[in-house]
């Protein structure tokens, strides 16, 4: 399952298969970011963000995201490319 799924099986399931998915998807992620911190609080910084994401995905609105065409109006290089696809006629 994508992680986009299983955000939404969680979420509205609260599915403690899915959540553990979710975080063996995003460990690798997690150890990257921790390594760079010191040692002894590498274990307790683990913890707190795995908490943290949790936390987000019960928290997360699957049922009003926006569309891509709504972030790319955000930016400036957004405006562009939406600029191009529409002269390019796509």
């Amino acid at each position: 399952m994508d992680l986009y799924g299983s955000v939404q099986k969680a979420k509205k399931n609260n599915d403690e298969s899915s959540i553990q998915h979710i975080l063996e998807r995003l460990e690798p992620k997690i150890k990257q970011t921790i390594v760079s911190m010191e040692k002894q609080y590498q274990e307790d910084i683990e913890q707190e963000v795995k908490l943290r994401i949790i936390e987000a995905v019960q928290n997360y609105d699957t049922d009003n995201l926006p569309s891509l065409k709504d972030l790319l109006g955000k930016t400036k290089e957004g405006r562009a490319i939406l600029k191009k696809i529409k002269d390019d006629n796509f």
